[in-house]
């Protein structure tokens, strides 16, 4: 594993917080498809990344052949949670203290990696953090994640999948709320299989990664079959 507290960022880091609009990540990813001469793509994603792809999927349809969910807020029900479930508004209070970030401020390292279950990967993320620009992480929630004050009634009528879709989901997710799998078959309306892994939190892919690459390479192949 390379050592994160050494590795600058990878990307620019913007300071105009509606750079991190999720729909200029869909921009990005439809050139990244045109770049490679695909007509469409498998794509997966995790939280935000997750929340990107399923928007790529409403906006360029045509894009895509498939999703991969990894412990992703399903769209409509993050609006639908956030704004009127207590439970849900509970888990999703740290974000809060990430909306007000300004440049500047404290990190709170710690308590942004408190729930990385392997010590070692958690320690390096926290070392990364201190040593990095934080203001583009923290944007991606002020632009995206919905907010306080709560209570509000988004119209996600329109928020449905037409594409083949695999969701992985580690049910001691401490960010997400299980609710968040209700409705699947009423927003994913191609055929979706749904995973969930027992005693696993917010990033499966790390915490029972043999079992996740199982589970993807099984649903690629019944793509193929179908």
């Amino acid at each position: 594993m390379p050592d994160l507290a050494r590795i600058p960022p990878p990307s620019d880091v913007p300071d105009d917080v509606d750079a991190y609009d999720l729909s200029h990540v869909v921009g990005d990813m439809v050139t990244i498809i045109g770049h490679f001469k695909a007509e469409k793509a498998i794509i997966g994603g995790h939280d935000f990344g997750g929340a990107a792809i399923q928007m790529l999927a409403m906006m360029a349809p045509d894009r895509i052949a498939g999703l991969i969910l990894i412990n992703t807020p399903i769209m409509p029900r993050l609006y639908d949670l956030v704004n009127l479930d207590e439970g849900q508004q509970k888990m999703s209070e740290y974000t809060i203290k990430f909306m007000r970030y300004q440049p500047g401020d404290e990190k709170n390292e710690a308590d942004v990696v408190k729930f990385i279950r392997d010590p070692a990967r958690r320690q390096e993320v926290q070392e990364y953090m201190r040593s990095s620009p934080m203001h583009g992480m923290f944007a991606y929630y002020k632009k995206n994640y919905p907010g306080p004050p709560y209570g509000q009634k988004v119209d996600t009528s329109h928020m449905r999948f037409q594409v083949p879709t695999l969701i992985i989901w580690g049910v001691e997710d401490e960010y997400f709320s299980p609710k968040f799998l209700d409705q699947v078959p009423q927003i994913f309306l191609a055929p979706t299989r749904l995973v969930t892994l027992p005693g696993v939190g917010h990033w499966p892919f790390q915490e029972q990664t043999e079992k996740v690459n199982q589970e993807i390479w099984s649903w690629l192949d019944g793509l193929k079959q179908a």
